[in-house]
């Protein structure tokens, strides 16, 4: 199924709207949103809030298995740190994710993949 979005366009406003920074040592990675990132549909349910991220990560990176890490939201910052990962190997895991999904084609292979299933689901319920 063709899903016709401006991706270049996106990841030009995500690119805009979220750095992120890591630091081994201290096995911490911090995402800084520029703005009110819940309001994009796009990865706000997955980055919007604690939660969010816990999920986003025990699916993606711990393929089911909980990813053990404190997550702080610094309001005046509009930053969460995740820290205290067990090892650098999963804050590189971490990280590489999180670069993937706001500066790669995580988003738009993730939304192809959902609507080539939709579409298969319409075409099931046709026969």
């Amino acid at each position: 199924m063709d899903f016709n979005l401006d991706w270049d366009s996106i990841k030009e406003q995500i690119k805009d709207a979220v750095e992120i920074e890591k630091d081994e040592a201290k096995k911490l990675v911090k995402i800084k949103f520029k703005g009110d990132i819940s309001d994009n549909p796009m990865v706000g349910k997955m980055v919007g809030d604690d939660t969010g991220l816990q999920d986003t990560l025990t699916q993606f990176v711990g393929k089911g298995e909980q990813i053990d890490c404190d997550i702080k939201f610094l309001d005046a910052e509009n930053t969460f740190l995740l820290e205290n990962f067990k090892d650098e190997k999963t804050t590189n895991q971490v990280y590489d994710f999180f670069n993937e999904l706001f500066f790669g084609d995580f988003l738009k292979n993730l939304m192809d993949q959902m609507m080539d299933a939709f579409g298969n689901l319409g075409d099931l319920m046709k026969e």
